[in-house]
């Protein structure tokens, strides 16, 4: 049976879904979802696609699409394959990433398009990833409400417009959450770090480590020597590593705001920035992964 030909012509809107072949991941680490990002960029540029949302999850992605030159076949095929080319290439895969070929549904009213924005925003708080929408640190989500800046390739005038503004937005999305979820202040590091801890399946609140054991976590993590974070001039993949460390023994360990800071030659305002966490969610999840593989390898065996 032939395959029904893709709905697509200029200025056409699109919700496009794909999904990791047998619903496995696609994901595995904050790297991988920055080349999906690179690449994501360059095709929506190259074939004239404006994006407008955007939320990649585990096992599959959410795009919100205006194909302005009616190329989003094109787009997608790039985008696609250049990200499962590099995948396959790093796992020694073979056989298909993705799953068939990616799902569209075409948007036919302002209505829609709003809600289908939401609805990707929504996705890591339905899959119980994150309490909050505005923590996702791989949605549009905290672009659209200013907590982060936004990059010049995310369009989000149309939906905010079609919304009536940022409150009308947030409140239309949000609306969907618990109300002890609603009004808490989302952009704190202290509603970061308890964001993390409540995750569900997190099981981060019956674990501590020490120090040591988190900054050798940190290296492996990094590739970078945590002797360096007491220098004066550090580099950007090194400061990066620095708030990753403070972030990590503020959520492990019992050691005050006040002795972290002590501890990095910081003043706790600087401590507070750093523990800022909500765009390294997985990279805090790759350090307690190698945490917890370290803790299970050095328990004597039975």
């Amino acid at each position: 049976m032939p395959r029904r030909k893709r709905v697509d012509e200029p200025g056409c809107w699109h919700h496009v879904m794909h999904r990791g072949a047998r619903r496995e991941a696609i994901f595995f680490t904050h790297q991988h979802r920055m080349n999906f990002m690179a690449r994501m960029v360059l095709s929506m540029r190259k074939y004239g696609c404006d994006l407008h949302a955007f939320a990649l999850m585990d096992n599959h992605y959410h795009l919100l699409v205006q194909s302005m030159e009616g190329k989003l076949s094109q787009a997608m095929h790039l985008l696609n394959a250049g990200y499962a080319r590099d995948l396959s290439a790093e796992k020694g895969w073979d056989g298909p990433v993705f799953r068939s070929r990616f799902h569209n549904v075409v948007i036919q009213n302002d209505t829609q398009l709003v809600h289908v924005a939401t609805y990707i925003h929504l996705n890591p708080v339905e899959a119980g990833i994150n309490s909050h929408p505005l923590l996702g640190p791989y949605t549009s989500y905290p672009a659209y409400m200013g907590t982060i800046a936004r990059p010049a390739w995310l369009h989000t005038h149309v939906v905010l417009d079609l919304a009536g503004g940022h409150s009308e937005l947030r409140s239309y999305t949000e609306q969907h959450l618990p109300p002890e979820n609603r009004d808490r202040d989302w952009t704190s590091p202290e509603s970061a770090i308890q964001c993390l801890i409540e995750s569900p399946g997190n099981s981060t609140t019956a674990q501590t480590y020490e120090i040591d054991a988190i900054m050798r976590a940190v290296e492996t993590v990094t590739d970078i020597n945590p002797a360096s974070f007491m220098s004066s001039n550090l580099t950007r993949q090194e400061r990066r590593a620095r708030r990753l460390a403070i972030a990590s023994i503020a959520l492990w360990t019992n050691m005050p705001r006040a002795e972290i800071a002590r501890q990095f030659g910081l003043s706790p305002p600087a401590v507070f920035k750093a523990m800022q966490i909500t765009r390294q969610r997985f990279e805090i999840k790759d350090i307690e992964i190698e945490l917890r593989s370290h803790r299970a390898k050095s328990m004597p065996k039975k």
